[in-house]
């Protein structure tokens, strides 16, 4: 099998599951994966190039998982996120764009900063708390995480991805009153979080991938309280924000202005609501206005 006949065999699997738009960048990021090469190296190359055995093999295991509607990033085993590929696996939430995004918008207003404390809570992969840690100058960034699965992978990201030992990540749940013993006294200039915020009536809406492979525990809030992980965040940071400290949260869109509001209540700190680029109430920052 050549590189065209491959390109063909990904293409007739998978159209029958994907959007044309989606299965294109699908395809090619799984075949340039497989291969060995960079999109553009992907361009340049002999379509009759022949696949070893084991590009073969590795091909036909990875069709055969897609067609389960198994997320790409599971069967590649990683997730690219700003300007890194994080290890993931059934267990730990998939990145998403909508979380680069938050992470945009805390370096955009805090690259000035230095020597920030940072807290993310729920930080699964380490996708946050290592790109915050990168990127923002002499950061001390910590993160929280309630599965030992997830911990588990993102210590290995965070051993891979960060040069120096400017990142701590901890097994911790926000729901407890002492959530880490090794948090106790730290107070935090910023306190992120992308907790659990999809109802359970929005699991209609969602695709197969996503509800049959991702962690429930990641994804989903308790169906009485919505609110529940956001309620707790706000009474963690009643004790460990500092006096100007800001908390930046990802929330569901739906309920963007009540997760604000139980900020402005918890805290009495001015809570905005910004939207993503799909004009979507996606983020609610406490205490950033001016910052």
């Amino acid at each position: 099998m050549n590189i065209r006949t491959a390109t063909d065999l990904c293409y007739n699997r998978l159209s029958i599951l994907y959007e044309s738009a989606e299965l294109t960048g699908l395809v090619r990021l799984l075949l340039s994966e497989i291969l060995g090469l960079s999109y553009t190296e992907m361009l340049l190359t002999d379509k009759d190039r022949v696949l070893t055995l084991a590009e073969h093999e590795h091909l036909v295991t990875a069709l055969q998982r897609l067609e389960t509607h198994e997320p790409i990033q599971y069967v590649l085993g990683k997730a690219y996120f700003h300007d890194y590929d994080f290890e993931v696996a059934p267990g730990v939430l998939i990145p998403r764009p909508e979380t680069e995004l938050l992470c945009d918008e805390i370096i955009r207003k805090e690259h000035r900063q230095t020597g920030l404390r940072i807290l993310d809570i729920g930080c699964g992969s380490g996708c946050i708390a290592i790109t915050l840690a990168n990127k923002l100058h002499k950061a001390e960034v910590w993160g929280l995480e309630m599965s030992s699965e997830a911990l588990i992978i993102g210590q290995r990201n965070a051993g891979r991805l960060v040069a120096n030992q400017n990142i701590h990540l901890l097994q911790g749940d926000i729901t407890q009153s002492q959530p880490s013993r090794q948090l106790l006294g730290l107070q935090f200039d910023l306190i992120v979080s992308n907790p659990p915020y999809i109802r359970p009536e929005e699991s209609q809406h969602m695709r197969p991938n996503v509800l049959q492979y991702e962690p429930h525990q990641a994804l989903f809030a308790p169906p009485k309280d919505p609110l529940y992980f956001y309620r707790h965040i706000a009474r963690f940071s009643q004790k460990h924000l500092t006096a100007r400290g800001r908390i930046y949260l990802e929330v569901n869109e739906a309920l963007a202005q009540e997760v604000a509001q139980l900020m402005q209540d918890e805290l009495k700190l001015t809570a905005e609501v910004q939207r993503d680029w799909r004009e979507k109430e996606r983020f609610v920052y406490v205490n950033c206005i001016n910052s």
